[in-house]
């Protein structure tokens, strides 16, 4: 479990996301900046996930970021762990 403060940066760009992220409590946004403007792609809730789908997947450096709208407590389950989950 993890807890962030409203406005703090969940995942950043040029960072690999490395899990997918259960919202327990609180409001999540995933956005990028597109001509020096931010562009909201997706808003995440209580009892919902928030996952860069493309770094995920590649492993790969993301454009996305992620920030806590308001005081938020997530669920990380590591890619490494939910291969092992889905094996059982």
């Amino acid at each position: 479990m993890t807890q962030y403060k409203k406005g703090e940066i969940i995942l950043n760009e040029g960072e690999v996301c490395e899990c997918m992220r259960y919202i327990e409590k609180g409001m999540t946004r995933q956005f990028y900046f597109k001509y020096d403007k931010d562009v909201t792609e997706h808003i995440g809730y209580e009892g919902g996930m928030i996952i860069c789908l493309e770094s995920y997947l590649k492993q790969k450096p993301t454009r996305i970021m992620i920030e806590a709208l308001e005081p938020t407590v997530l669920w990380e389950i590591k890619k490494e762990r939910q291969k092992d989950v889905q094996k059982k």
